[in-house]
């Protein structure tokens, strides 16, 4: 009881010093994703990329690298350094080398990431108010590191093959060290973040071997073709 109330006093303590970015980071990520069914394009991927990474930036420094500090330095230190390189990856990849495409498109992996993002942006705070931890002790989407890693894991669903594998790195390793600790002190909500780092990572990899069996099968083929036509 007396982690949980630890980690609770934290939140109550962290969300008010840095409100309204919960509020600011919610209503983008919806904008975001309605801009991503309105008009999809290299210009919406790369925003909507670099506003997730602004996002891990902000919970690096401010919640990993301040707050946590007040509980275990050395964590602190490493968990702000991993979050950074998770920012340094987004950008890298999703913005400089636009490497991440986003569609809506209707096939169950989308619909997986959307269930995701529903999950991080609705659900999981409502199970923390069922839970007699609301606001402000709330870990909450935008500030918190839980929901918005839940909410990494569906947007990346949303992309086309295949998604640059090192992105899927620090987010998979926070769902391994974080949902035990999290569940540990009442955080029940977090049981969906190893499910949902271990979903995401098996499809997008299932998938995008799929995909590349099937270029090479293709690649094959026409390589026959042509030497038999000569």
């Amino acid at each position: 009881m007396q982690a949980q109330d630890e980690l609770l006093a934290l939140f109550a303590d962290y969300n008010p010093a840095v409100w309204p970015i919960q509020l600011v980071a919610w209503v983008a990520a919806l904008a975001g994703i309605g801009l991503l069914a309105w008009r999809p394009s290299p210009a919406t991927d790369r925003l909507l990329v670099g506003f997730l990474a602004a996002i891990w930036l902000v919970i690096g420094i401010v919640f990993q690298g301040v707050y946590v500090r007040d509980i275990d330095p050395t964590l602190s230190t490493v968990y702000a350094a991993a979050f950074v390189i998770q920012v340094v990856l987004l950008v890298g990849y999703g913005v400089a080398g636009n490497r991440v495409r986003l569609r809506l498109e209707r096939t169950p992996t989308v619909a997986v990431g959307l269930l995701l993002i529903v999950y991080a942006l609705l659900v999981y705070p409502l199970i923390g108010v069922a839970l007699g931890h609301p606001y402000p002790e709330a870990p909450l989407f935008g500030a918190a590191p839980c929901p918005t890693t839940i909410f990494t894991f569906g947007l990346l669903l949303l992309a086309g093959r295949p998604v640059p594998k090192a992105l899927l790195v620090v987010p998979m390793l926070w769902a391994v060290v974080a949902t035990p600790a999290a569940v540990g002190r009442g955080v029940y909500e977090d049981v969906a973040l190893l499910v949902a780092g271990i979903v995401a990572s098996a499809i997008i990899a299932w998938r995008d071997h799929r995909a590349a069996d099937g270029t090479r099968t293709m690649t094959g083929r026409a390589t026959r073709v042509r030497m038999a036509e000569r």
